[in-house]
């Protein structure tokens, strides 16, 4: 039995059938009576992020827990190799649940619950290891899901996104298919914003420069596609949040509509991504909405109004700005009053109002 990292994850395939060796896929947590043993399952993720980031998310079950409080259940473990300087992800989820507990209770049903966490094992001077255990959620694109449950989930998931940012002053930055996910609790069903890895806070001085990149590639909002990109925005997570309503509910497999467009946009360069999106915007690029979930097809069209209408201003605005700074500029452009569009809300076009107001209509 392994410590901490069960021998199956340094295999050269983790995720091969067994047998294994003897104890492979054991580990244990935590020491004394606290102390927690597990048996390794499937590897959902391993990830390799920049700046000498390495992520491993697998299923486990539970064979000892403190107090015998959950023995057999299957959980999430998170284990992340990370430098010593980046911000733990338990701190983030902390200050939402605390703050959750003492202003807005409810918005508990919305945040990971961590069961267990391994706070820092020092690898070397600069990178430390931290593992997390935490219940097991289920992804927002589950086919189960109604699509009543799927409105109110994504519903909850806004809330929350907007709860953190505006009251706990947290950016969540990684806003994909897979960290949106949904718990069922009595008989309801609650969404959860899921993986704050990549977190940041709002307050802190020392956030991420322009030219970073941060997030998952077919999700990113299109300002984050182009080289030495800006500082991350709400704006831009609200754009992924579009972009993964759209994965989830136009997923259709007809000869005329072969698949979500976003399945089409994986694994291709940024120049690639960026014109798929922008083709999206600016023609019929989303095919229809499965059948059973059309009451989407308005609220798409509407966010979809909500972000083409505030880049185009935004555009509109730069162009003008370039074709006088040229002298390449027609008597119409030369005497037309400029309004200027900010960064931020892309003049007022693109904030949690206009998304709320889009998507109440379904």
């Amino acid at each position: 039995m392994s410590k901490l990292v069960p021998a199956r994850l340094y295999a050269e395939d983790p995720n091969a059938p067994p047998p294994y060796e003897c104890g492979d896929d054991l580990f244990t947590l935590g020491r004394d009576r606290l102390e927690w043993t597990l048996r390794l399952g499937d590897i959902f993720s391993h990830t390799c992020r920049s700046a000498g980031r390495v992520t491993v998310v697998a299923k486990s079950t539970v064979l000892a827990s403190p107090g015998a409080s959950h023995n057999g259940a299957d959980v999430v473990v998170k284990w992340v190799w990370s430098p010593k300087t980046r911000a733990a992800e338990a701190d983030f989820v902390r200050r939402a649940r605390d703050l959750a507990e003492m202003e807005n209770p409810s918005m508990l049903h919305h945040l990971p619950n961590f069961l267990h966490v391994e706070e820092e094992v020092e690898i070397d001077e600069d990178v430390v290891l931290r593992v997390l255990v935490q219940e097991l959620l289920t992804p927002l694109d589950d086919s189960t899901l109604t699509a009543d449950e799927l409105a109110k989930a994504f519903k909850d998931i806004f809330e929350c996104y907007r709860w953190l940012f505006e009251v706990a002053k947290i950016l969540h930055r990684d806003i994909s298919v897979k960290n949106l996910m949904y718990r069922r609790k009595d008989g309801q069903i609650f969404g959860v914003l899921n993986d704050f890895d990549l977190a940041h806070l709002a307050v802190d001085d020392s956030s991420p420069p322009s030219g970073q990149r941060i997030g998952t590639i077919p999700y990113m909002a299109m300002d984050l596609l182009v080289p030495n990109p800006p500082s991350h925005l709400p704006r831009h997570d609200l754009e992924s949040l579009f972009y993964v309503l759209v994965f989830v509910v136009c997923q259709t497999d007809s000869d005329t509509h072969p698949g979500p467009p976003l399945r089409r946009w994986k694994d291709r360069d940024m120049n690639i991504e960026w014109a798929f999106k922008s083709a999206a915007f600016l023609l019929d690029g989303f095919p229809p909405v499965r059948p059973g979930f059309e009451r989407f097809t308005l609220p798409i069209l509407l966010l979809r109004r909500v972000f083409r209408n505030g880049l185009n201003a935004r555009n509109h605005v730069e162009y003008i700005h370039r074709s006088r700074a040229q002298g390449m500029v027609s008597d119409e452009l030369e005497e037309e009053e400029v309004e200027e569009v900010d960064g931020e809300t892309l003049g007022g076009r693109v904030t949690f109002d206009t998304f709320a107001s889009a998507l109440g209509e379904g």
